[in-house]
């Protein structure tokens, strides 16, 4: 448990600070030139940033991603806050784990 709510600590700091950091998104007439994105204009999670969220190895099957996913929403406590970010991060990596 420990080690998973430093997993997703470490990846919300990170992401805070390039959210800070970040250079304004490059346009060209027909695509974001900055990276890939989601449909909210989010930069998309890689496939390793999601199994470390997960905390499993990249052989992982549908099922252990799955338990994987369940395991870490079962350990979020609403009194602590970012829930609902906490929730969406973890749905994000299986999304991207199950879509490979």
């Amino acid at each position: 448990m420990r080690q998973s709510i430093a997993v997703l600590t470490a990846y919300l700091e990170l992401a805070a600070s390039q959210s800070r950091n970040k250079p304004p998104p490059v346009h060209s007439t027909d695509r974001l030139l900055t990276g890939p994105r989601n449909g909210d204009g989010r930069r998309k999670m890689s496939i390793e940033e999601a199994l470390d969220i997960l905390e499993i190895e990249a052989t992982a099957g549908p099922r252990q991603i799955s338990e994987a996913h369940q395991r870490l929403q079962q350990k979020l406590k609403p009194e602590l806050g970012d829930t609902h970010y906490l929730i969406a991060t973890i749905d994000e990596a299986m999304e991207i784990l199950l879509k490979q």
